[in-house]
């Protein structure tokens, strides 16, 4: 879809692209394989994006939420700890604080966290992420 989009945003004066990943990118959910590496597979696509147009009028953004207080988790047989959430509202407003800052990856100062404890590391995260994700 951004393919079929990017000949009528490069003819603009600005524009962007904000594509969603998850902290879920690096590092994989064991109950949700799937999702994980889709998460992943959007957070390699658009830094490569990034990349291709850093020469245009378009800017790339990346949205890492952590895990966050939505209705998706109502129909959940266990549901998520709440302390282990953020709050939309929190969530957003780093996000708009963050786009107006023109940083590229728009996320929680966590995410920050799994994202280098991810390189340095990984096996240790994902054991933990397991267990984590086993409690649900």
């Amino acid at each position: 879809m951004v393919h079929q989009f990017l000949p009528h945003l490069r003819k603009q004066k600005s524009s962007a692209i904000v594509n969603v990943s998850s902290a879920i990118a690096f590092t994989s959910y064991s109950s949700a394989p799937i999702y994980s590496a889709t998460k992943a597979g959007i957070h390699a696509y658009t830094q490569a994006l990034r990349l291709q147009l850093e020469d245009t009028n378009v800017q790339v953004f990346e949205m890492i939420p952590p895990g966050v207080n939505t209705n998706l988790q109502n129909d959940w047989v266990m549901q998520p700890d709440p302390r282990m959430m953020m709050d939309v509202d929190k969530f957003v407003n780093i996000v708009i604080k963050q786009l107006l800052k023109d940083k590229k990856e728009l996320k929680p100062f966590l995410v920050g966290i799994i994202q280098i404890v991810s390189r340095m590391i990984p096996s240790t995260l994902l054991k933990f992420g397991h267990r984590e994700f086993k409690k649900i």
